[in-house]
């Protein structure tokens, strides 16, 4: 009988626990990588049944189930995508190519969908440096062929910036950059959203706001053009619509979120210009322009039209 050393004994016993160890690893890994492969079975099949479509001019009873699947190319070439849970409700029109790498990052490889979203997704175009979150209620046209994003509603966070509607993002090879939104030159995307908007009405969501191409009213003023008056000091009050900026003659007027403002205007002997600029968030804009004439004890101006004289306010 072959007798073993104490070294060769170690080498032995070493051996046998080397492949017990690696028998083990191996059932490990091969159940982890079964309930990976369980919980990505179980996802989608969830995925698949929240999920649905609806065809312009269909009621929500005529929608049917999708079959989108993670880690796939998904293609979709016509209607409204929508998730019928909370967990991240979304609209995507337009022909498009796209995967799901998780539940809430979508990568677009191909054309353009538009999406409205309740919960935030994260989106990008290939490499993670053109990563882009949509905040919650954000409405969004993605161009992947030409790398943009267009917003139209709710705000948008990329490159670890917030931007807000009426912005165009776009990543050209190593360079991003930011532009304003023409909303006037829409004509590729009015057909597509008057599509999506047939169908948000289904799903009991209003989206006219987008097709409002026309700058802020002025809805209120206290000031008519060619005032006359003695006082020193006018009290400019008005209102317009909600979510909009103000400036008289350059400077910042103070709107409330009801479209309200009041402001203080001194006014010198004789003629007084003022111009007031309203600016939606799109950008569009539209000013006003008043004159008051202020006459003191010496001198008196009659302008070519006048109205009564305001002593005071």
């Amino acid at each position: 009988m072959k007798k073993y050393n104490t070294y060769q004994i170690v080498i032995i016993f070493l051996n046998i626990i080397l492949l017990i160890f690696g028998n083990i690893l191996v059932l490990v890994f091969t159940s982890l990588q079964q309930d990976k492969n369980s919980n990505q079975s179980s996802n989608i099949a969830k995925l698949n049944s929240l999920i649905k479509t609806i065809q312009p001019g269909q009621s929500l009873n005529e929608a049917r189930i999708v079959d989108i699947s993670l880690n796939q190319q998904n293609v979709f070439n016509t209607g409204t995508i929508f998730e019928i849970k909370d967990d991240h409700f979304f609209i995507l029109t337009t022909p498009c190519s796209f995967t799901i790498l998780e539940k809430s990052l979508f990568e677009i490889t191909k054309g353009t969908m538009i999406i409205f979203n309740n919960e935030p997704i994260e989106f990008k175009f290939g490499d993670d440096r053109s990563k882009f979150l949509l905040n919650e209620g954000s409405l969004v046209l993605i161009d992947s062929n030409e790398k943009n994003v267009y917003v139209y509603k709710g705000t948008v966070l990329a490159e670890d910036k917030t931007f807000y509607a009426g912005s165009i993002l776009r990543w050209n090879v190593d360079i991003f950059k930011e532009y304003n939104l023409d909303r006037q030159n829409v004509s590729r995307e009015v057909k597509e959203f008057q599509k999506l908007r047939l169908s948000a009405k289904q799903l009991d969501i209003n989206i006219d706001e987008i097709f409002d191409l026309s700058p802020p009213e002025l809805l209120e003023i206290n000031l008519k053009d060619n005032l006359v008056t003695h006082i020193d000091n006018f009290v400019l009050k008005g209102k317009t619509e909600s979510n909009v900026q103000g400036y008289i003659n350059g400077e910042i007027l103070d709107i409330r979120p009801n479209g309200a403002f009041e402001k203080s205007l001194s006014l010198k002997d004789g003629v007084n210009k003022f111009i007031l600029v309203l600016v939606d968030k799109y950008k569009q804009t539209v000013s006003f322009e008043f004159t008051i004439f202020k006459q003191n004890e010496k001198t008196i101006y009659t302008p070519l039209l006048s109205y009564p004289v305001i002593e005071s306010q």
